[in-house]
């Protein structure tokens, strides 16, 4: 009865660690934000993929950070005072 519990898991280690690659991007294009004074595109937006292109507009480095170690805003901590201001604009 065990062996039969551990077969789903052993399978899906197995198909993960045949498949997982690092992602990776030949061209990346990072810049400031344009500043605005609407409120509701202060918001980030995406990150959003179209084909093989990934887009993030209006992202603070907190929101960035949040997104790569995939844990809430909150949890980041420190860092200078532009990192929750600055907005980047990124298309890999």
């Amino acid at each position: 009865m065990a062996a039969i519990r551990k077969a789903p898991f052993l399978l899906h280690l197995v198909c993960a660690s045949a498949f997982t690659q690092q992602p990776s991007f030949e061209i990346a294009d990072v810049h400031l934000s344009p500043p605005t004074l609407d409120y509701h595109r202060r918001q980030m937006g995406g990150p959003s993929i179209a084909g093989d292109q990934l887009n993030i507009h209006r992202a603070t480095m907190i929101n960035l950070i949040a997104l790569a170690w995939n844990v809430t805003e909150a949890k980041v901590l420190g860092g200078p005072s532009w990192i929750s201001f600055a907005r980047f604009d990124i298309r890999a």
